[in-house]
C-alpha cells in the first residue's frame, strides 16, 4: 500500500506533463505561437481566451523592421548595426541580434519540433508578419556569405574622424587608422596616423577640409548627368524584360511544387503512402518553394521601376558636397565607400584618390583620363559624349557601381 501511494501521485505527474506537453504541441500546430514573444510582439489572448502573440506597436517593432531592412542593404556589419540600434532602445545581446535575424517568427512562421518519428518543421502561424519575405531571404543570403557585401570589420565611428578606414599612409602604403591626443593642458587633439611606426601624422581637421575641397571638385555637367540618366533607365528597362521571363519560370516552378504536394496528399488519401511519408515529402517540397520564394524575391528586385531612383542618384551627384556635409559621420563614410573603393591619399595639403567609382569617373569633368579631343566625332547617338562610354560598352561592373549609389540613396532616405 506503500508503493502505491508514493507511486500514484508520480504517475498523475506524469499524465499531467503529458497533456501539457501535447497541448502545446497540439497548438503550435494550430499555428499558434507558445511561450516568451519575440522582440515586437507581445503576449496576448485570442477571443477563446487562448494564448497568442500580436505585433507590439511601439518602439520596439519599429526597431525590428529597421534591423531588418538597414541589413538587407549590406551596408552594415552585423555588429555596426547592433550598436547603432542598441542606442536607440533595441537592448540585445550579441548573439540575441544574431538569432533574431534568423528568427523565422517574423514572416508569420510558426515552428514545430521534432517529435519521435515527425521532423522538425516551421509552419504559417496566426499571427502577422512583421518583415516581408523578400527582406528575410536577403537577410538570410548575407548571413550565410551566400551574398558578400556585408562589411567585413566593425570600426568605432567617431564624429572627428569621418575618414578612418580610408586612408593610407603616402610614405609606406599601409593603412592609417586615427586617435586623439591630449595636450599640455588637458585638450584632446584629433590626429590621422599611421599604423605600422612610420612618423606620418595628420591633423584630422585639415585632412577633413581637404577632402571636403577634393569633391568641391568633382562636378558633372547637366548634360553628362542628364545622358546618363537615359542610358541607365533604357539598359534597366531592357533588364526588365528578360526578368520577366525569368519571373514567368520560376512561377511556374513554384505552382508544379505545390500540385506535387496536392497529388502526395491525394496519395495518402487513397492509402497508397503513409501519414509520415507524406510529411517527409510536403517538408522537402516546402523548403524547394522556400528556395524559389527566395529565388523569385531576388528577380522581382530588379525588375522593380527604379526611374525615380535613378533621378534621386543624379541629384545627389549634383549636391555631392553639401549632402557629405550635413550628414552624419557613419554616412559620411558609406559615401566616402562608394564614390572611392579604393584608399585616399592625403600628400602636400591635398586628398587624391587612386580609382573612382566607374560611374563617377565617367560622368565627373575631373578626370582627365575621361577627356578626349574635343574635335572627334561620332555618327552614333550612344558615343555623342566623351565623358560616357555607349550603351554597348557598359558592363555588368559598370551596373555594379550603379547599385552601390542606389544603396547610398536608399540609406540617406532611411536616415532621413
Amino acid at each position: 500500500m506503500l508503493a502505491i501511494y508514493l507511486t500514484a501521485p508520480e504517475v498523475d505527474n506524469d499524465r499531467r506533463a503529458l497533456n501539457i506537453f501535447h497541448g502545446i504541441r497540439r497548438g503550435k500546430k494550430e499555428g499558434r505561437w507558445l511561450g516568451a514573444c519575440p522582440r515586437g510582439y507581445k503576449n496576448r489572448r485570442n477571443e477563446n481566451n487562448r494564448p497568442i502573440i500580436a505585433p507590439e506597436g511601439g518602439i520596439m517593432e519599429k526597431l525590428v523592421i529597421q534591423a531588418f531592412k538597414e541589413f538587407s542593404t549590406g551596408l552594415y556589419n552585423i555588429e555596426e548595426l547592433r550598436h547603432k540600434l542598441f542606442k536607440k532602445g533595441l537592448k540585445c545581446a550579441r548573439n540575441s541580434f544574431w538569432m533574431l535575424l534568423r528568427n523565422k517568427a517574423y514572416i508569420g512562421k510558426v515552428l514545430i519540433p521534432a517529435y519521435k518519428s515527425e521532423p522538425e518543421e516551421w509552419i504559417d502561424g496566426n499571427h502577422k508578419a512583421l518583415i516581408d519575405d523578400a527582406t528575410f531571404y536577403k537577410v538570410q543570403d548575407i548571413l550565410s556569405e551566400r551574398r558578400k557585401k556585408v562589411p567585413s570589420a566593425f570600426k568605432t565611428i567617431r564624429e572627428e574622424f569621418p575618414l578612418r578606414g580610408h586612408l593610407i599612409c603616402p610614405q609606406c602604403d599601409k593603412p592609417m587608422t586615427a586617435s586623439l591626443s591630449k595636450g599640455k593642458m588637458g585638450t584632446l587633439y584629433p590626429y590621422y596616423h599611421c599604423t605600422k611606426g612610420c612618423k606620418e601624422r595628420q591633423k584630422a581637421e585639415v585632412v577633413n577640409d581637404a577632402f571636403v575641397n577634393l569633391l568641391k571638385t568633382i562636378k558633372a555637367k547637366p548634360n553628362t548627368l542628364k545622358l546618363f540618366s537615359t542610358l541607365v533607365k533604357t539598359k534597366l528597362k531592357k533588364d526588365n524584360d528578360n526578368g520577366k521571363v525569368e519571373l514567368d519560370s520560376v512561377n511556374k516552378q513554384i505552382a508544379k511544387q505545390r500540385q506535387r504536394i496536392a497529388n502526395a496528399k491525394t496519395l495518402m488519401l487513397d492509402g497508397e503512402i503513409t501519414a509520415n511519408e507524406f510529411k517527409e515529402m510536403r517538408i522537402e517540397i516546402e523548403e524547394k518553394i522556400t528556395e524559389l520564394t527566395c529565388e523569385l524575391s531576388n528577380i522581382s528586385s530588379g525588375i522593380q521601376n527604379l526611374d525615380s531612383k535613378i533621378d534621386d542618384v543624379v541629384e545627389l551627384l549634383s549636391n555631392l558636397e553639401s549632402t557629405y556635409q550635413q550628414t552624419d559621420t557613419a554616412t559620411k563614410q558609406h559615401i566616402v565607400s562608394s564614390i572611392f573603393p579604393s584608399k585616399l591619399i592625403f600628400d602636400n595639403n591635398k586628398v587624391r584618390t587612386l580609382k573612382m567609382n566607374r560611374v563617377m569617373s565617367m560622368i565627373c569633368s575631373n578626370d582627365k583620363t575621361l577627356k578626349g579631343s574635343k574635335k572627334r566625332k561620332h555618327t552614333e547617338f550612344g558615343v555623342l559624349s566623351c565623358g560616357v562610354e555607349s550603351t554597348d560598352q557598359i558592363s555588368n561592373s559598370f551596373y555594379k557601381d550603379i547599385n552601390i549609389l542606389l544603396k547610398l540613396k536608399e540609406h540617406l532616405a532611411q536616415n532621413e
